[in-house]
């Protein structure tokens, strides 16, 4: 039977490779909990202030009219189409580029629409006829 404080005594000595207390001071799922506590608060902690200054980062870059990630990647592939395609009208083929996501046509095709069709899909629907 595999109790907590074994998985606790188990990836404190694996894992994180710090020295285990006497069992006095682990003899109940508090001070269990606190002593694991001391060695997962700082990458948790860290982590957390990465994520946090990513969300910043990104609502100051939308306020600014910067592209966040996602969008320079839709940019520039739908450059890469129209480059494919240089005779159609760059705006429309960017356009139609950014509006189609990836992989959107084989489930549309499952559901027996036809490829790149611009009938409106959500959970709702029920597929053709």
């Amino acid at each position: 039977n595999f109790t907590d404080k074994d998985f606790a005594i188990w990836f404190a000595t694996e894992h994180v490779m710090v020295e285990l207390p006497p069992p006095d001071e682990i003899d109940t799922v508090w001070k269990v909990g606190t002593w694991t506590w001391n060695w997962m608060e700082p990458i948790i902690g860290t982590w957390s202030f990465v994520l946090l200054a990513l969300q910043l980062v990104r609502s100051n870059m939308s306020m600014i009219d910067a592209k966040p990630w996602h969008e320079q990647v839709l940019t520039m592939r739908s450059d890469h189409l129209h480059q494919e395609f240089p005779r159609y009208e760059r705006e429309i083929v960017r356009d139609y580029c950014k509006s189609d996501p990836f992989g959107r046509d084989t489930f549309r095709v499952r559901l027996g629409y036809p490829a790149n069709s611009v009938i409106p899909l959500n959970r709702f629907s029920a597929g053709p006829g």
